[in-house]
C-alpha cells in the first residue's frame, strides 16, 4: 500500500505586490497564518459576543494590518511612509493620517486579495488558514 505524502500545514511566508493607482503599490502576504488571524479578530472588536461583536470599522483596519508588509506611499515632502519597520500602532497612525479615499482604495484591494484567496482555497479544496 503506497501511504499518501505528508501534507504540512506552514504558512510559506511568501508575498504579492498589488497595485494602486498613481503608481502606487502594497507587498502583501499571500495568505495569513493561523496567527495573523487571530490578531485580526483580536482587533476587530468583543469576539466572545460572535458577529455581533465586531467593529466593521476595526475588521477593515485589522484586515490592512494583517495582510500589508510594505508600500510605496510617501509623506508630503515626497519621503517612503516607514510601513515595513513600523510597530502595529504607528502603521494604525499612518493609515489614520492617509486621505479616506485612499484608505478606501488600500481595503479594497486587500479585501479583493483575500477573497480572492478564499475561493481559491473553495475551488481547490486546500487545506490552510485564513479568515
Amino acid at each position: 500500500m503506497v501511504e499518501p505524502a505528508p501534507v504540512s500545514y506552514l504558512v510559506p511566508p511568501t508575498t504579492t505586490r498589488l497595485a494602486l493607482t498613481g503608481g502606487d503599490t502594497l507587498t502583501v502576504k499571500s495568505q495569513l497564518t493561523a496567527g495573523d488571524t487571530l490578531d485580526l479578530f483580536d482587533r476587530a472588536g468583543d469576539v466572545s459576543k460572535g458577529v455581533a461583536g465586531l467593529s466593521p470599522i476595526k475588521v477593515g483596519v485589522g484586515l490592512v494590518l494583517a495582510y500589508v508588509v510594505d508600500w510605496s506611499l510617501v509623506d508630503p515632502q515626497g519621503r517612503l511612509l516607514p510601513w515595513r519597520d513600523a510597530g502595529i500602532a504607528e502603521r494604525e497612525t499612518m493609515l489614520r493620517g492617509l486621505t479616506f479615499e485612499k484608505f478606501s482604495e488600500l481595503l479594497a484591494v486587500v479585501t479583493q486579495h483575500d477573497t480572492a484567496i478564499r475561493q481559491e482555497k473553495k475551488r481547490t479544496g486546500a487545506a490552510g488558514s485564513g479568515l
